[in-house]
């Protein structure tokens, strides 16, 4: 049961932030706003990696709340992508937004499993409530 905690802990931290995030946003600005967002991104991963290799799980989903605020500000990146281009883009803006996902997904998908078991990775085989 408190396997799916870290996933609980990174939707509830994007639930929390969304809006704060866009007040964030409205008052200093898009740029400013995604520039805290991926410090933020940085900061919780920064906390995730050692509480993984140390299996400290409280810790490690404390550090996935933060990756969870980081989301709500990445959220805002789907508003943003269509409304920049020039004029001559705009009408094709929402269109690259929605197939540029969807050839990302379909490019990681394909790339995990052509690299499947190639990557060695050392992760606890269990993790401790501490």
């Amino acid at each position: 049961m408190l396997s799916t905690l870290p996933a609980t802990g990174y939707v509830v931290g994007a639930a929390l932030a969304t809006l704060p995030a866009s007040f964030f946003m409205r008052r200093y600005g898009r740029r400013t706003g995604y520039q805290v967002g991926t410090a933020v991104g940085i900061a919780g991963a920064l906390l995730c990696c050692p509480r993984s290799v140390a299996a400290q799980f409280l810790d490690l989903c404390a550090g996935v709340l933060v990756l969870g605020v980081y989301n709500a500000f990445g959220q805002y990146y789907r508003f943003a992508a269509p409304t920049r281009p020039a004029t001559i883009f705009k009408a094709k803006g929402d269109f690259l937004v929605l197939a540029g996902g969807l050839v990302g997904g379909m490019i990681g998908a394909g790339a995990e499993q052509a690299h499947q078991g190639h990557v060695r990775c050392a992760f606890p085989r269990r993790l401790t409530l501490r």
